[in-house]
């Protein structure tokens, strides 16, 4: 199994899905924002 975990990665984007690895985890000062992420940890797809 392959992980990408991106620091700094910014908001999900449609291309993270389409990348050649199992699972991709972002970490971005952005998913604090509790008005767009309502959830401290959201899963979709492959990207956490």
């Amino acid at each position: 199994m392959k992980t990408l975990v991106y620091f700094a990665s910014g908001p999900p984007k449609p291309a993270y899905q389409q990348l050649d690895y199992d699972r991709v985890i972002l970490i971005d000062n952005c998913f604090g924002n509790r008005s767009v992420y309502s959830s401290p940890v959201f899963n979709k797809g492959k990207v956490t």
